[in-house]
């Protein structure tokens, strides 16, 4: 098996098999480096996931002053699996079962429930319509495209405004997503939403 982390530590320590590269996948160099580290050692990989991703709190009232203050969701949370899909279609179209899936979320369909955060869910609702259109396109390809959207999960996305919000108590624990999405996963469904 082989993950790759997005800007957070390189997980996989004490998983038997279990490769880790971290790449930073807003920077173009980072998305080529991790396609190399990719490509040659494991050339029967056939899914990409991409799920690296940050959601910020952001006040409009305040210009570029909050919109700078962090980093930029665009590029991770929007331009990073675009390219990082590009990088790879060519080497999955050459693979049987290949599926590239995007994890967009649950509030990319209710950006109200988050206005404090509008560059998420704007990043959000922008990858399920490419995930529609990348769909169409590459089915000629025989590459499956699936979008998995999200409830609330319990994890360490955006802890200091979760924290401000009441805790974690009311989402969904990480288990139980998982379990259910894997369930999804089996039977084939292009759009797996999870709800609590």
């Amino acid at each position: 098996m082989w993950a790759a982390g997005g800007q957070a530590g390189a997980g996989g320590q004490g998983l038997d098999g279990v490769k880790t590269l971290q790449c930073d996948v807003a920077d173009h160099a980072g998305r080529v480096a991790l396609f190399d580290y990719v490509k040659n050692p494991f050339p029967q990989m056939n899914v990409l996931i991409n799920n690296a991703g940050i959601q910020r709190d952001i006040d409009l009232t305040k210009g570029l002053e909050d919109l700078d203050g962090g980093d930029d969701e665009i590029k991770i949370n929007l331009e990073g699996p675009v390219y990082l899909s590009a990088l790879f279609t060519p080497f999955l179209a050459e693979k049987e079962d290949a599926v590239i899936i995007h994890v967009s979320s649950g509030l990319a369909f209710m950006p109200d429930r988050a206005f404090g955060m509008p560059v998420y869910t704007a990043t959000k609702a922008a990858l399920h319509n490419f995930a529609i259109a990348q769909r169409v396109q590459l089915a000629p390809l025989g590459i499956q495209v699936v979008e998995i959207i999200p409830p609330a999960v319990q994890s360490e996305l955006n802890l200091l405004s979760r924290e401000r919000r009441g805790g974690q108590a009311h989402m969904m624990a990480t288990d139980a997503f998982t379990e259910m999405v894997m369930e999804k996963l089996e039977l084939g469904e292009a759009e797996i939403r999870v709800t609590q």
